[in-house]
């Protein structure tokens, strides 16, 4: 039996008070190389497992292991040499995106609760911004899941992230001088504000639709429910980030993930 067994099984039986810790660290690695690829299916159990001990501590997992994930990206770009950091940081941060497009996409169906959409797209962009400017990169994986938020949670979000951003002393928006990831909070909340104006679903999406995680500067996981949001969000912006919004496909995970 592999570790990754070994340790899904310990932790998904909650029989050790860290299982919420240990569940997160082991989720952090879905989508990473290191990780034998017949894997998939011990993941998802123990995702299930999570869900039948405590299901209201998904949210928390999920984020908790978006941050491991993160941070690993951090520390692998630090570690390559500066010159080539530019080149090999999409190649570094893949994992990451891959794995919240995978979790964002596990809230998908229409019996997924949209509060784990809500308790990411604002706690991990507050959390971000925070913690600028090294973790501002942090928004390109929160955005799959603030996307599929609509109205009033949206515009509260838009809120409690401009305080934040507030706090942090982020620069001001500007179409001319350079704000280097700062603009990536200054989109997340363009998304907000075109969000803010649409009708709260009851479910998020239709089940068992994958869409491809793109590899661009912030993503947004456009998919059919979101076509127009880049147009939207151009206009709210008056297009002056239109370079960063082109779509480039990425590699992305063929299986289809459900949570339900």
């Amino acid at each position: 039996m592999s570790a990754v067994h070994l340790v899904a099984r310990l932790c998904g039986t909650g029989s050790i008070p860290q299982y919420r810790q240990l569940a997160s660290k082991l989720l952090s690695y879905w989508e990473s190389p290191d990780i034998p690829g017949d894997s998939a299916d011990v993941f998802k159990e123990l995702v299930r497992k999570i869900k039948f001990l405590d299901a209201t501590s998904l949210p928390e997992v999920y984020l908790n292991a978006m941050r491991l994930s993160y941070a690993r990206y951090r520390n692998v770009l630090r570690s390559c040499p500066e010159e080539d950091q530019y080149e090999k940081s999409e190649e570094f941060i893949a994992p990451f995106l891959l794995l919240s497009h995978k979790f964002a996409h596990s809230q998908a169906s229409l019996n997924a609760p949209i509060s784990t959409l809500e308790y990411i797209a604002e706690k991990g962009a507050i959390w971000a911004v925070e913690n600028a400017p090294d973790n501002l990169e942090f928004l390109q994986g929160a955005s799959y899941f603030v996307v599929r938020v609509k109205g009033e949670s949206a515009s509260s979000i838009l809120l409690r992230l401009e305080e934040a951003g507030k706090n942090a002393n982020a620069p001001p928006d500007s179409e001319t001088e350079d704000i280097g990831d700062w603009e990536l909070y200054y989109e997340y909340c363009d998304v907000l504000r075109v969000q803010s104006s649409k009708l709260k679903d009851a479910g998020c999406m239709k089940k068992g639709k994958s869409t491809p995680a793109p590899n661009r500067r912030i993503s947004f996981a456009l998919d059919d429910e979101h076509d127009n949001l880049e147009e939207q969000s151009l206009d709210t912006a008056a297009r002056r980030r239109s370079s960063r919004l082109t779509k480039h496909q990425s590699p992305s995970y063929k299986e289809k993930y459900s949570d339900d």
